[in-house]
């Protein structure tokens, strides 16, 4: 037979899709034991934020470069988010650590990420051409002339209507007037 077994699935704790799974196992009056298991997505939101690339992932200090941003749900149909999309930059601080152990020297890195600057962005619309989500070209520049060369960590975010987190992040760096660098 059939049992309809109602669940309540916390939010995940972090924005964006998680996986979860659900097992059941029942063990019947004679001591025999069925199981089951079910995988399914849970969405953090009702909507994901995506960004345009730049050309680049690598900028000369005191430029700007072009960022379109746009919201999409689950069929990747445009959405307008609730509320304010801001981007904060960050700069990711590298530390390195030589450990002498008997089987000879162990590496660790690490980072610290310093708040840097937060501003405002707009969300474009985007546009589907043969079943491909396209991006409209930048509409907005992020300045980075306030910006030292290093490597940042941009994030998008904003909340949704039940004030649950969205967000999506990428990384870039700044580099001197005269140096020429490209992401690997």
């Amino acid at each position: 037979g059939r049992a309809p077994i109602s669940i309540q699935i916390p939010p995940p704790n972090s924005p964006g899709r998680q996986q979860a799974t659900v097992s059941v196992e029942i063990t019947d009056a004679e001591n025999q034991t069925l199981s089951a298991e079910d995988r399914f997505v849970v969405d953090s939101s009702n909507f994901y934020l995506g960004f345009r690339c730049p050309e680049t992932w690598s900028h000369r200090a005191g430029k700007s470069f072009p960022l379109s941003v746009i919201a999409v749900d689950a069929n990747e149909d445009s959405v307008v988010p609730p509320n304010p999309v801001s981007l904060t930059l960050q700069q990711i601080s590298w530390k390195s650590t030589i450990t002498k152990t008997p089987q000879g020297d162990r590496f660790e890195y690490s980072y610290d990420l310093g708040p840097v600057h937060s501003l405002p962005v707009n969300v474009a619309k985007h546009s589907r051409q043969k079943g491909l989500l396209t991006v409209p070209k930048s509409d907005q520049s992020v300045d980075l002339s306030h910006l030292a060369p290093g490597e940042y960590l941009a994030t998008l975010s904003t909340e949704d209507a039940h004030q649950r987190a969205v967000s999506t992040r990428f990384s870039f760096s700044i580099h001197k007037l005269n140096e020429t660098r490209t992401k690997p």
